[in-house]
């Protein structure tokens, strides 16, 4: 990792108003958003749409980004890439980073994928091994790289999930965990839904 890459925010933005939003990243300074949910949208809380969501941030003079991966052509190259547009023409692929893989292989139940597979999962046995399993995975190992090119690059950059609780989100079980295990050095410091700030171990 790059000198100066040293710190990493995570937020997860729940049922906060967007000013609140706003208020806690200029609080710490984040200069760059990169959205860590398997899908960029909200259901209930519109505002958090990607779209949406990629105005606001420029309005504030934030940027806004998310990692997916796309194989192009015939081969099996994975091509890494950083949308930083709020363009509704824009596809939306799978988060490299997102805490739901799409590909079944990851999961302990065969057969089993997305957000019902994985809230079935006992927290303290099978949640652990598949994480375990997205860390094998190419395409993770990718889209942490994009990510570290991105703090390289950036004055500060925050990991945005919809999680109000960090401790039970896949920016600290997943990514949080990768990190530290190969940059023990970085300090992750997750924005919790107070504004506080809570450093994982």
């Amino acid at each position: 990792m790059a000198e100066g890459a040293g710190l990493l925010y995570t937020i997860g933005h729940s049922n906060l108003e967007m000013e609140q939003f706003l208020e806690r990243l200029q609080h710490y300074g984040v200069t760059m958003v990169v959205d860590v949910r398997t899908r960029p949208q909200s259901r209930f809380f519109p505002w958090f749409n990607r779209r949406n969501l990629g105005e606001q941030l420029s309005a504030a003079a934030v940027g806004y980004g998310f990692i997916d991966y796309r194989r192009p052509g015939d081969g099996d190259a994975i091509e890494v890439l950083l949308h930083d547009r709020a363009d509704a023409k824009q596809k939306i692929f799978d988060n490299c980073l997102g805490g739901y893989a799409k590909e079944p292989s990851v999961y302990p139940t065969p057969g089993a994928t997305g957000p019902k597979a994985v809230k079935a999962m006992d927290v303290e046995g099978e949640r652990p091994l598949y994480y375990d399993r997205i860390m094998q995975q190419e395409w993770f190992q990718r889209g942490i790289e994009r990510l570290q090119e991105v703090m390289a690059d950036q004055a500060q950059v925050a990991v945005l999930c919809s999680c109000r609780d960090w401790r039970d989100c896949h920016r600290e079980n997943l990514i949080a965990v990768y990190l530290r295990r190969g940059h023990p050095e970085l300090m992750i410091r997750h924005i919790n839904h107070e504004g506080a700030i809570a450093e994982s171990a």
